[in-house]
């Protein structure tokens, strides 16, 4: 073979590679993890965690057939803690896709009180922020939607700018006080419920103005009643 034809040949395999590679996901606003493909949409615990997060197939918020992820922490040194995190499509920018907040279903069906946050690392800068306010999951409480706003009062532990700009990975941990480390996750015996994982985006312009007039409507009746 000459030397052309095996440049063309080297190159038609690089392209056939790059074309055979999974393309690497990114935030987008509206985005939703729901497990209903039966996989756990790159969510993960960690290689040598002996309780990985599962896929089941039914029970989830909506009932029957309705898949949901299941999160297991066994308290001890392996698999102790109850953490999971992903650095697939919930990494990017979120300040340009515009996502303010993230909101899931959570089901705690264990026998102990959880207190779940989010850590978002930009292993780039070396920063990660941490949720400052813990949402409360009780135990035996049944299916119930939980958000975690994204913004500057509500998250600490490094540059708000930063981290949000390119993330790396997102953990949803359970943690009582403030962290910015899945490490620091207490260990405790728990099963938790995850499901319908999904961005809140900045309200549509068309929705402020909406609001405002709504606003404006409502003081001006407020006024004629007590005229």
């Amino acid at each position: 073979m000459s030397t052309v034809s095996m440049s063309f040949a080297a190159t038609l395999g690089a392209i056939a590679a790059a074309l055979a590679a999974p393309a690497s996901a990114a935030i987008v606003s509206g985005q939703i993890d729901d497990f209903e493909n039966g996989t756990l949409q790159s969510w993960q615990a960690g290689v040598v965690n002996p309780n990985p997060p599962l896929n089941v197939v039914t029970g989830g918020p909506a009932g029957l057939n309705d898949n949901f992820m299941r999160l297991t922490s066994n308290g001890g040194s392996a698999g102790g803690k109850l953490v999971v995190f992903n650095s697939n499509q919930w990494t990017g920018n979120y300040t340009a896709a515009g996502v303010t907040g993230i909101q899931m279903m959570v089901n705690n069906v264990g026998n102990t009180n959880l207190v779940l946050r989010l850590i978002l690392d930009n292993a780039t800068v070396g920063q990660t922020l941490g949720t400052v306010t813990g949402v409360n999951v009780p135990a035996e409480g049944g299916w119930m939607t939980v958000s975690f706003p994204l913004t500057a009062a509500n998250l600490s532990g490094g540059t708000v700018s930063s981290v949000l700009s390119n993330v790396t990975t997102l953990d949803l941990i359970h943690s009582p006080t403030f962290t910015t480390s899945r490490a620091s996750s207490p260990n405790i015996v728990a099963s938790l419920g995850v499901d319908n994982i999904r961005t809140l985006p900045v309200p549509e312009p068309g929705t402020l103005a909406l609001g405002a007039i709504g606003s404006v409507l409502g003081i001006f009746a407020i006024r004629r009643s007590r005229a």
